[in-house]
């Protein structure tokens, strides 16, 4: 599964200074993103559900138990794309709103499975 980054994502990055790859500036950010895609792959855990409301397949990932990037998978001709459109510090507060209460718990997925399935959404 491929990963991309959002124009927003790429800000949120820019403006952070502690997180694992640094990175100063927009420019720096785009030439970090292969960087960023292989360390999302390697170190983190991936975590799906379907929401209700939209019907879109929202995502998240947690590196290290120190950043959670948010997104979308999308279906696009066949091939399933992981979408980055914000992340957080992976702090106590950050965890609350990932495991709400009212809301299905969110499923572990491996991004490099080849049989990732989510319906024909």
């Amino acid at each position: 599964m491929d990963i991309y980054f959002t124009r927003h994502a790429i800000e949120r990055k820019a403006q952070r200074a502690d997180w694992l790859i640094r990175t100063p500036t927009r420019g720096e950010v785009r030439n970090a993103a292969p960087a960023l895609e292989e360390l999302l792959k390697r170190k983190g855990r991936w975590f799906s559900r379907k929401d209700p409301e939209t019907g879109m397949i929202m995502i998240y990932c947690i590196v290290n138990n120190l950043e959670v990037y948010c997104g979308v998978i999308e279906n696009h001709h066949g091939q399933w794309k992981a979408v980055i459109t914000t992340y957080y510090p992976y702090t106590s507060k950050m965890k609350k709103r990932l495991y709400l209460k009212r809301y299905e718990n969110y499923e572990m997925f491996d991004v490099d499975s080849p049989e990732f399935d989510y319906g024909s959404s």
